[in-house]
């Protein structure tokens, strides 16, 4: 028993620190936007439109003469996101330069160096 318990709490602290390590988008704009400039980002946000169901806002952000780009998405939940992704055509989501992806609640696309910027 005293391994079974002595295994469990190992594994779980092993699962939190993992947790803790990852990188993960920010929870809202305004955090979005802090750690975009943060890395050196100029950063536009814009606030809710009527462009699609669930939409909070999103950020663009560039940086060295538009070389290092990021646009992303913000909405109410997963399932929204998810659903505004789903409904993009083939040729939005997969642009040959950036195509889009989906974490949690943020749609976005950019070059490897600024979403790096935009998940770390």
């Amino acid at each position: 028993m005293k391994k079974a318990l002595k295994f469990l709490s190992l594994a779980f602290v092993a699962i939190f620190a993992g947790t803790l390590l990852t990188a993960c988008v920010p929870s809202n704009i305004e955090k979005a936007t802090e750690k975009m400039k943060e890395a050196g980002y100029t950063v536009y946000d814009y606030d809710k439109g009527e462009d699609a169901e669930g939409f909070v806002g999103g950020i663009v952000a560039t940086k060295d003469l538009l070389k290092d780009r990021l646009v992303a998405l913000l909405f109410d939940s997963k399932a929204d996101a998810k659903d505004f992704y789903e409904d993009m055509t083939d040729s939005e989501k997969n642009s040959e330069d950036n195509p889009f992806q989906v974490s949690g609640k943020w749609v976005y696309s950019g070059t490897e160096d600024a979403i790096d910027a935009f998940k770390g």
